[in-house]
């Protein structure tokens, strides 16, 4: 994983979503990355809180830090 010092203007929410959308998306259980704005909040969004995904969770709110990170438990959305 790249170190992220956010400095200067890349230290922004959507930058951050960004940045974990690439090192996390379609590992441990995740398969979606959005934003809250109101609350300067990254989400992610997972069917399921798996071991795995516990144990990356403090590198998921180094990353994102100084915003928050929400977990969002809800299933995939399926193709019809």
């Amino acid at each position: 994983m790249k170190n992220n010092s956010h400095n200067g203007a890349d230290h922004t929410l959507s930058n951050v979503k960004k940045e974990v959308q690439d090192a996390f998306l379609g590992k441990y259980g995740i398969h979606g990355v959005g934003i809250k704005s109101s609350n300067n909040t990254v989400r992610l969004y997972t069917s399921e809180e798996s071991d795995d995904l516990k144990a990356a969770m403090k590198s998921l709110e180094l990353m994102c830090a100084p915003f928050s990170l929400e977990l969002v438990i809800e299933e995939e959305p399926k193709l019809h």
